[in-house]
Formats: structure tokens, sequence, C-alpha cells
């Protein structure tokens, strides 16, 4: 459970390091074009089904987390989670219901088993930040995958105001692997993000989203974030690291050893 906490803490960081909280670096966009390969959206299967389907899961629509044709990757969620205040990984509450879609190029595994979900304010308290957990199969590691969504209070609140609830796009996501390496050190890469429009709201990915708000005041931690999006993803590294301005895919990494929690030089 300590290492949970830690890899929570661990990808906030890397969050906030690599990109600065700044997710407005969406002019590069132009492999936006990309969706001939419609046939592949084999999983279709429901793996993300916890069990528990009943008034938590029915606010919005279920039929958003199914596979988009068009979509070669994607990555589509339905949760209901308590917002947990920023820097409370030792007390962090789970999603009390969720359910999701994912399918990412060149993963032996795509279920996210054993995966863990929860909501949290980042440091400003101006954004909620939706942190999935699990394993992808491809090393021993038990959270070897993390998925980073970012939800902008403002926009939450000018959609509160507006009275609406459905809109076509989708938060920004980051996809993480993690590897454990020799002497303690955990490695964390960028591997996938939101394929991003240069337009609109702070809800930069191409995708739908739909928020559940009657029950939301000022979004903050104690309240229940109600969402369910699905969002379409570049999951090249080599083509994030283009998009991210940095052209190399080891610079998407960082490292941190588990003992310390201290970043370190990747080995």
């Amino acid at each position: 459970m300590k290492k949970v906490m830690f890899l929570l803490g661990f990808i906030l960081m890397f969050f906030l390091v690599s990109c600065g909280g700044n997710t407005g670096n969406t002019g590069d966009t132009g492999n936006t074009g990309d969706t001939g390969n419609t046939g592949d959206t084999g999983n279709t299967g429901d793996t993300g089904n916890t069990g528990d389907s009943g008034e938590n899961g029915a606010c919005t629509d279920l039929s958003i987390i199914e596979p988009v044709a068009e979509y070669e990757n994607y990555f589509a969620l339905n949760v209901v989670a308590q917002i947990n205040p920023f820097g409370s990984s030792d007390q962090m509450k789970e999603a009390d219901y969720k359910k999701f879609n994912i399918k990412i190029s060149d993963q032996p595994d795509t279920e996210l088993a054993d995966s863990s979900i929860y909501a949290s304010l980042n440091q400003s308290g101006e954004m909620i930040h939706i942190i999935a957990e699990g394993d992808m199969g491809d090393n021993e590691l038990r959270h070897n995958t993390s998925i980073l969504a970012v939800l902008p209070i403002s926009e939450l609140k000018k959609m509160k105001s507006d009275n609406v609830s459905t809109v076509d796009m989708a938060p920004f996501v980051n996809l993480f692997k993690i590897f454990e390496l020799p002497d303690n050190i955990l490695k964390t890469c960028m591997t996938g993000i939101s394929d991003v429009s240069p337009e609109g709201s702070e809800f930069l990915g191409f995708g739908k989203m739909e928020v559940c708000l009657e029950e939301n005041e000022n979004f903050t931690s104690g309240e229940f974030i109600k969402v369910g999006f699905n969002v379409k993803m570049i999951a090249d590294p080599q083509e994030v690291a283009n998009v991210m301005g940095t052209g190399d895919p080891e610079g998407m990494c960082n490292c941190f050893n588990i003992e310390t929690e201290e970043e370190v030089d990747c080995p």
C-alpha cells in the first residue's frame, strides 16, 4: 500500500515537473487525421466493471465508454469518486464506482487489472486529477501503468452555470509506464497523451464527456466528482515526445529512489 501511495505522489510530481501543470502545449497536433485503422476495436469487453452498477454509476450514460470505431487508441472511464485534498496520499479514498474501457497499441494487456482509481485536487486547487493505476502486463510491477486525467474546475463551474452536462471534448489525459529498476529506483515514462485540439475550452482532448453536476457546489475536497469520458489517445512514445516538444522519448522519463523518495538520474 505504501508503494501505491508513493506511486501516486510520484506520478503527480512527474506531471508537475514535466508539464509544469500547463496542458496548453497543444499546437503540434497535426497527427490527428491518422484514424485509418478503424477496424481494430477488439477490446470491447467489459474490462472495468467492478461490480457496483447501482445508483452511483447511473448518473452518466455508460454508452460513453463504448469503443469508438475511428479511435485507434483510447481511454474511456465512468467514475464516481470523492475528491481528495491535495497531499493526502496516506488517506486517499478510492472511487466508489469505476467502469472503463481502454485500447493502447502494442500493450499486451489493456484490462488495467488490479486497478485503483482516485480523484484529488492539485496543489493550486484549480484542477481535479483523476488517477487510475493498474497492471497492463508488460513488467512484473503490480502497478506498472498510471493514467492521469485533468479536469479544470473553472470549466466544470462554467458547465454548471450554463446547465450543460455533455460536451464534445474530453479531459487532457497522460499515460505513464512504470518500471522498477535495481537499487530501489522507480522509473516512470510518459508514453501516451490525449490527441489534443488546438481550439475549444480547457478540456483539450478529442473525445466526449458527460458530467453530473447537480450535487457539486465548489468542486472542493469532500464533494464527489461523477464523470464519464472517452478520449482519443496518442500512444506512440516518439510521437508523444514530438508533441510535448522534447523529441526524445527518454526525455519523457523520470526516476526516483523508492526509499528516499528523491529524484535521481535515470540509469
